[in-house]
């Protein structure tokens, strides 16, 4: 039923398991078996996470897309590396896709040819983010799409998904892109390649629940509003399993403990995993307090479907399926 960790006894060793995604040799099984209802539980909550994969068509839809935008910017501008990052590359980007969805490229410039954004941490950011904007807009091959600066990305937003454009430059391991969060801010530390082989590593070492987990989460996130990013909730998610125990626990058991949680995490703030920096400071109040509602309402609906499964009560595991789908009441 379930493989446990038995080397990881503080959250810490959690911390360096995720960073080098290796196992301990010593493990134990989970004891308990599971009655009808926490199997039926565990069913629906697999199917929800299978169904809300990208499918292979929609995947090779977004790669097409995205390298037309590197095509478009190299003539212009000359890059220097590509680096595909963001949920898409992760597994955790939502199915199916709709012109909300979104997928992430940094393209980082030579700082010779284009030193003069970089070194102006007031104006730079924007102007960097706005020239990669009117190149787009100029090429044809973009003309239905909706382009547009948001916040530290160039949003070209087409018909059934979105691409997320990032220009940035090296900073010794790490690279800095637009902060425009907050004028003047400069710009931001940032390294998608370190986060990428920390979630692949933790992910990998849960059977892929990592990847099922947010999914999950980011469905019933979009389903309630949208009060906070996908990243976010993902990192949320990613937090929770790296120090979890025990190997390949039943899907279910882990939405119940995320979201027994959840409360507490939205109202404690997240980091980012590869650079320690506060990813939830842009979250305006309300936003975190209608969150931080709708985590508890999820929160105590949950709880009377565990106990409910818990006695084997038949069709307790329908209270997965709707709190997964934003029907939390």
């Amino acid at each position: 039923m379930g493989t446990k960790i038995t080397s990881q006894d503080d959250a810490a060793a959690g911390k360096e398991d995720s960073k080098e995604g290796g196992l301990p040799e010593e493990q134990q099984e989970l004891p308990e078996s599971r009655n009808e209802a926490e199997r039926a539980a565990e069913d629906v909550c697999e199917e929800e996470a299978d169904q809300s994969k990208v499918s292979e068509r929609e995947g090779k839809k977004v790669a097409d897309r995205r390298e037309e935008v590197r095509d478009a910017l190299e003539d212009e501008l000359g890059i220097k590396e590509q680096h595909i990052f963001g949920s898409f590359t992760r597994g955790t980007l939502v199915g199916p896709l709709d012109e909300d969805s979104d997928t992430d490229v940094m393209f980082v410039l030579d700082e010779e040819e284009h030193g003069d954004w970089v070194q102006d941490p007031e104006h730079g950011p924007r102007n960097s983010l706005r020239r990669v904007k009117r190149i787009l807009q100029n090429d044809p091959r973009f003309k239905g799409a909706s382009i547009s600066v948001d916040r530290n990305v160039v949003a070209i937003q087409f018909n059934d998904f979105t691409v997320e454009v990032a220009p940035a430059f090296e900073r010794g391991d790490d690279y800095v892109i637009p902060n425009t969060y907050r004028e003047g801010a400069g710009w931001v530390q940032t390294n998608p390649r370190r986060y990428k082989q920390q979630f692949e590593a933790v992910n990998e070492n849960r059977n892929g629940n990592v990847a099922k987990l947010a999914r999950l989460a980011k469905k019933y996130n979009v389903q309630t509003g949208t009060q906070i990013s996908s990243y976010h909730m993902e990192v949320m998610v990613y937090d929770f399993m790296r120090t979890r125990s025990y190997q390949d626990e039943p899907i279910d058991r882990l939405v119940d403990d995320f979201f027994e949680q959840l409360p507490e995490r939205l109202s404690s703030g997240t980091y980012d995993p590869a650079t320690d920096q506060k990813i939830d400071d842009g979250l305006r109040n309300e936003d975190r307090e209608e969150a931080i509602s709708n985590a508890k309402k999820a929160r105590e609906k949950l709880r009377r479907a565990r106990e409910r499964k818990e006695n084997n009560e038949t069709h307790s595991q329908e209270h997965y399926e709707e709190v997964v789908d934003g029907d939390i009441e």
